[in-house]
């Protein structure tokens, strides 16, 4: 006879014995294709279309010293697909370098981890579009001259920083919807979640598309600053909670964890700042929506003039549902779930007599049947 096998599993060719591809794999496989497409010389143009910066529309003189400018156009669809599919890779590796070993340091519950995770990668992201849409700011010289967000307008042409900038803030609200769905969020938060990424998603879109890009990068920056500290408060506060505070001593007493004092302080900071923040958005967008671009109304397709009363109108009240959604999203959403659980609650309590009256019915049986045996016996 043969020698007998053992139960182990044979592995396969890439030394795993279960080899499956994460959705972040998916989407390095489709930037790694379409790098290739781009350096093959035969595919070059259909590869150029989604790895590079299209519609330069900048002419050149015989110095040469024109900056390079950009407008709107069909293939930026490309490259925000593209940078959406970059994005997750990105997020992927933060999360397996950076974030696991911060949720094993803190010892958080594993409910709360996909969460604290994905707070972490928007903290990330927040902190990069201040520092950038800041520089863009100051660039353009929009704080020493407001005016600048409205003279000349329609902004048709923007240089490749500024068309990076928008093409990448779409793309990341892009990216948040399938992530959303991946890590499998409580069904009460999906709602309210898919409310803010569609108010930010349609927002920078439509800035961007009615070439208010001066305008977009003050109101994006002002938003940023309250987002930011109000996620840094929300990181810190649940990293604080799973800390547990030292107890008292004979000769030490009780003190907090360092995170907890950070997250007393964070909090205290995104009470003061998130709030007028948003305030700032909104006295922008109707200063610059009622004063500045009445001043050159006109309504031209040709030329990317969209100044007229009704958008305008449209625009403010897209801005103010975008700094006030949030709170009204919330408290709709929890009046919803507070009816659905009355709703539920009644049934269950409905159902429990019976299952409680089950043992009594039990017991007075078995006391039947033993009268009957001690009659018989008698």
């Amino acid at each position: 006879m043969g020698r007998r096998r053992t139960g182990t599993a044979t592995k396969s060719i890439f030394g795993t014995t279960d080899f499956r591809l994460t959705f972040a794999d998916y989407a390095g496989l489709i930037v790694a294709f379409l790098i290739c497409m781009y350096l093959w010389s035969k595919t070059t143009t259909f590869g150029e279309k989604f790895v590079t910066v299209s519609h330069n529309v900048t002419e050149y003189n015989l110095q040469g010293k024109e900056p390079i400018l950009f407008e709107t156009g069909f293939f930026d669809m490309h490259l925000t697909f593209f940078c959406a599919c970059a994005i997750i890779i990105v997020q992927d590796l933060l999360h397996e370098g950076l974030w696991d070993r911060i949720v094993r340091r803190i010892n958080l519950r594993k409910e709360l981890q996909p969460e604290f995770t994905m707070s972490l990668t928007h903290l990330v992201y927040l902190f990069a579009l201040i520092c950038s849409s800041l520089h863009l700011v100051l660039e353009a010289g929009l704080i020493r001259h407001p005016s600048q967000m409205w003279v000349d307008y329609p902004h048709s042409t923007m240089t490749m920083a500024v068309k990076i900038f928008f093409v990448a803030v779409v793309a990341y609200w892009v990216h948040v919807i399938p992530v959303m769905f991946v890590n499998k969020p409580r069904k009460s938060d999906v709602k309210q979640r898919v409310v803010a990424v569609v108010s930010h998603l349609a927002i920078a879109f439509t800035l961007y598309l009615a070439n208010l890009t001066r305008m977009g990068l003050v109101l994006i920056l002002l938003h940023s600053i309250g987002d930011f500290t109000h996620y840094l408060a929300q990181v810190l506060a649940v990293a604080a909670a799973a800390q547990p505070t030292r107890k008292s001593s004979f000769f030490k007493s009780a003190s907090e964890h360092p995170l907890q004092r950070a997250a007393a302080v964070a909090a205290r900071v995104a009470s003061r700042v998130s709030v007028p923040s948003k305030v700032l958005v909104v006295v922008v967008a109707i200063f610059t929506a009622s004063i500045g671009l009445p001043s050159q109304a006109g309504f031209d397709l040709s030329t990317g003039n969209f100044n007229s009363p009704l958008l305008r109108l449209a625009l403010l009240v897209a801005i103010v549902q975008w700094q006030v959604g949030g709170y009204i999203s919330a408290l709709l959403f929890a009046n919803v779930d507070e009816e659905q659980s009355s709703e539920v609650t009644p049934s269950v309590q409905a159902t429990t007599p019976a299952k409680a009256a089950l043992p009594s019915t039990a017991a007075t049986a078995g006391a039947v049947v033993e009268a009957k045996k001690a009659k018989k016996t008698q």
